[in-house]
């Protein structure tokens, strides 16, 4: 959430595995006062590496005991904190 705004802003990341492949449950927040659609998206995984594009925007990751470290297509990094999967499925 903005500090000054109070809107929504910040991504959500779920990386699920089924049918032999994994996907990606995108939520990326740009200002507003309600949560965004979710995208569900293919994600090519590699050991510790991740890559997804959700919308237009292309990203890269690599996942951690700590959460996942994404960068976008423009070279801009962000890491979302790990959480319990019981947390976002509420």
């Amino acid at each position: 959430m903005g500090k000054e705004s109070g809107d929504l802003e910040g991504m959500r990341v779920v990386i699920v595995s089924a049918g032999g492949g994994y996907y990606a449950i995108v939520q990326i927040a740009q200002g507003g006062a309600e949560d965004p659609k979710p995208e569900f998206v293919a994600a090519n995984v590699k050991r510790m590496s991740i890559e997804f594009t959700a919308g237009s925007e292309k990203f890269r990751g690599t996942v951690s005991a700590a959460g996942l470290t994404l960068k976008n297509a423009a070279g801009e990094s962000q890491t979302l904190k790990r959480k319990p999967c019981g947390s976002y499925f509420k």
